[in-house]
């Protein structure tokens, strides 16, 4: 769990940072370049370069091994082939080294991925099993995995931002009578704007799964199987954008 929890971080880390203008273009005249994570058929090899590094920074040589059987599968193409449903490992092994180059080649510890204060989170609600269970499965749901919570500075926030998520919008967890008793009042504003973004994100994977939005009025989420009536590329909600409400938010508390 805490390598595909890892994985989130640095697949969100990629999205965040993506190689995608050249050498000789400004920011305004980007472009989409062929080894982009932003193309269709280059997710694959992000997703896997993303398991494969955090698989080397948890260090967990059982999940490595099949690791090594995912890359063994893939293509030697420069980039990704989606139509043969096989990633490069040429693209596998950029990414990981863009990955370590914004990390300046330096193993961040497991404290930076929420997941690691479920027992924190557990003991300061005062959940009881199977209630705690309940919580740490609920790191596996699309709208915590989709979106890029993973990515912020306050991870103990984000932790409990997705116990909100859950008992508030998901009913899947008991409701907190009074978070005014756990938490303080401004990061309890913060977590209550973070469990909203990802209910957001939620719908509209639902509404992507389900037919309901079309690709020119849908935020792409990534890691979903191509068609032929998608676009190349896909875009998911910038972190920047999120830390700017939360700022907004602070900002109107303390007036």
């Amino acid at each position: 769990k805490k390598i595909e929890q890892m994985a989130y971080y640095l697949f969100h880390t990629l999205m965040e940072n993506d190689p995608k203008v050249g050498e000789n273009e400004t920011q305004s005249d980007k472009v989409i370049l062929p080894k982009s994570i932003r193309r269709r058929d280059n997710v694959k090899s992000a997703a896997l370069a993303a398991l494969s590094l955090s698989g080397k920074w948890v260090d967990s040589m059982i999940s490595m091994g099949r690791l090594i059987g995912l890359a063994e599968k893939a293509s030697s193409n420069e980039v990704g082939d989606d139509s043969a449903g096989t990633p490069s490992k040429s693209l596998m092994q950029t990414y990981e080294n863009h990955l370590m180059h914004l990390h300046g080649y330096d193993v961040p510890t497991e404290s930076i991925i929420p997941y690691q204060y479920v027992s924190m989170v557990s003991e300061n609600l005062s959940l009881q099993e199977p209630a705690t269970s309940q919580f740490e499965a609920l790191f596996q749901h699309v709208g915590f995995t989709h979106s890029t919570l993973c990515l912020l500075e306050e991870p103990v926030l984000a932790a409990f931002a997705l116990y909100h998520f859950g008992s508030e919008h998901l009913d899947v967890l008991e409701k907190i009578r009074d978070w005014d008793h756990v938490v303080e009042l401004e990061d309890k504003r913060i977590i209550i704007l973070l469990s909203e973004h990802m209910k957001s994100m939620y719908d509209c994977t639902l509404k992507r799964k389900n037919g309901l939005l079309t690709p020119s009025s849908t935020v792409e989420l990534g890691l979903v199987e191509s068609s032929d009536n998608l676009p190349v590329t896909f875009e998911i909600p910038s972190l920047s954008v999120l830390v700017d409400d939360i700022n907004y938010e602070i900002k109107n508390m303390s007036r």
